[in-house]
């Protein structure tokens, strides 16, 4: 996998989040970050209120939800995505 933008992490954290994945090592595997820049990238959507996390009673660690901003970033990403439509390439060229 090539470098990836924060642009491009933080847009793979909220759709992994908002499929289902709520536990930070589902995230951390499905994004392929390690451990602290997982958290970075979590501290930074949730402080920007696009993700909610909630302590899970049962195993003693946070869950993370998709809100309802986040759901509206993810179709302002994708709208991004079509109206400009880059491969990789060319976007590191600009």
């Amino acid at each position: 996998m090539g470098n990836r933008t924060k642009y491009d992490i933080c847009f793979g954290i909220l759709k992994a989040v908002k499929e289902g994945c709520s536990k930070p090592t589902h995230i951390m595997h499905l994004t392929n970050l390690n451990p602290n820049a997982l958290e970075v990238y979590l501290s930074l959507l949730s402080r920007h209120g696009l993700i909610s996390r909630k302590l899970n009673s049962r195993r003693g660690g946070p869950d993370y939800e998709i809100t309802r901003k986040g759901k509206e970033a993810i179709l302002r990403m994708r709208k991004v995505a079509e109206l400009l439509p880059l491969s990789r390439s060319k976007q590191q060229t600009i």
